[in-house]
């Protein structure tokens, strides 16, 4: 599954997530510190992946652990 496909079908807008640099690890571990809203419900996130977004470039996926379990 690409990143796109997964967007998709979360439901995600790439637009409404925040950028991540293009240098950006994979796992974001600085914005694990509960202070950013879970893409899916807005709870604070502890999971964060740097995900490629056509036409919107590197964004930042953050979610919950019950999120992210729910969709991993």
């Amino acid at each position: 599954m690409t990143d796109a496909d997964l967007l998709r079908s979360l439901g995600v807008d790439p637009s409404q997530l925040d950028p991540a640099p293009p240098w950006a690890p994979r796992a974001g571990a600085e914005r694990l510190d509960g202070s950013h809203p879970c893409a899916l419900c807005g709870k604070p996130a502890r999971a964060t992946v740097g995900v490629d977004t056509p036409g919107h470039g590197r964004r930042w996926l953050d979610r919950c652990m019950p999120c992210f379990i729910a969709t991993t």
